[in-house]
């Protein structure tokens, strides 16, 4: 078993400090409308961007007219890659499964390292109280208490996680199971901030979408049903216990609202101004209904989080080729009927299709110095 990443000074997925993004896997043009959103957004937000689209070599620009390559690299780059750092030393953490490549100049302080055992990035959140002490939130389905599994490599052993990541079990927040990734559900915003998917902040703007478009009964019925049978609105308080007996404060929003809109599964940092960017999932180019929910969700983000600057939506415009149901798997175990098929974009198709979204895709690079700083 490779331990050789022990006491990373990472502060994770909080919304913290960063020096980059890094995304991979896409290589398709319809799809590669989502990259470049992305790219833009880091040059504004004056982040490096980097991607490696075929397992070819980690570059600043996204190429056009590509082919794949065996094995594909999965497009879920935050939870196929950890950017940490253990004591003076970068490491890239991937599974074992993915290749070792050379990286660019940028990135030359890293080495990547491959490691049995795990967990995706988006059943993980990591972060530091201010004490110093670093926290972990961590979905309770991909932890077991006694030995690693390597025929389930994304179950990791409580004990190790100390070893692994540098964080004392004390401080490792455990969730009940959850049938959904981590990231699907909630979203940390600063500690001790927690955003957290409630069955009553959906339901609430779910019948403000009702009042505004009181003609629109198949979109509303679509909404209320997923709520009501897919999502997990029993779970929502307990979910809030689980985080407030660990020290996290959570803040109940209005997130995740079918297969194909989820606003919860985000990006989000300390920017220049050290104030708060936070980086979604579009419902823009769908139909006006879906758009409000869009609106509803920004609306409650800056009232109930102090701090927040800039808030960006990532759709990758009109969607333009047909791709549901070219997985035979998909077709089979996915939920079509809470989705929307005939009004998406390019990432409610894939999120449809793929569930994830724009936090599964992007990995976050932190800013080492500026965390060594305490800035």
């Amino acid at each position: 078993m490779d331990y050789s990443i022990n006491n990373v000074s990472f502060k994770g997925y909080d919304a913290i400090k960063l020096k980059g993004l890094y995304m991979q896997g896409f290589i398709n043009e319809h799809d590669l409308a989502i990259c470049r959103q992305i790219k833009k957004i880091a040059e504004k937000e004056h982040l490096d961007f980097f991607i490696n689209q075929n397992n070819k070599g980690i570059k600043r620009y996204i190429e056009a007219g590509l082919t794949s390559d065996k094995p594909l690299l999965r497009v879920w780059g935050q939870d196929r890659k950890a950017f940490l750092k253990n004591g003076t030393n970068y490491t890239i953490m991937c599974p074992r499964d993915e290749i070792l490549i050379d990286l660019p100049e940028e990135l030359s302080a890293f080495e990547m390292k491959q490691r049995n055992i795990l967990p995706r990035g988006g059943n993980y959140y990591i972060g530091y109280k201010p004490t110093g002490e670093k926290w972990m939130i961590i979905n309770g389905e991909y932890v077991t208490e006694y030995r690693e599994q390597h025929y389930y490599p994304e179950k990791i052993c409580l004990e190790n996680i100390k070893d692994v990541y540098g964080i004392e079990r004390e401080n490792t927040c455990v969730t009940d199971y959850l049938c959904y990734d981590l990231d699907m559900l909630i979203r940390p915003i600063g500690y001790p901030y927690v955003l957290v998917n409630h069955d009553e902040e959906t339901f609430k703007n779910i019948e403000k979408l009702r009042t505004k478009f009181p003609q629109s009964n198949e979109i509303y019925k679509k909404l209320i049903d997923f709520q009501k049978h897919i999502c997990l609105t029993k779970k929502s308080n307990k979910l809030c216990d689980c985080l407030k007996d660990f020290g996290f404060i959570p803040i109940k929003i209005g997130g995740f609202y079918s297969e194909d809109i989820n606003f919860l599964n985000s990006i989000a940092f300390k920017n220049g101004n050290n104030r708060i960017s936070l980086i979604s999932n579009s419902t823009q180019h769908s139909c006006p209904e879906l758009e409000y929910l869009e609106e509803l969700f920004e609306k409650d983000l800056r009232e109930k989080v102090a701090g927040i600057e800039n808030v960006y939506f990532v759709s990758g415009g009109k969607k333009t080729v047909e791709t549901f149901g070219k997985d035979d798997w998909i077709r089979t175990h996915n939920f079509p009927a809470y989705r929307f098929n005939e009004y998406h974009n390019v990432i409610m198709d894939w999120l449809g299709e793929h569930h994830g979204g724009i936090h599964c895709m992007t990995a976050e690079i932190p800013d080492f110095d500026k965390l060594t700083n305490g800035v």
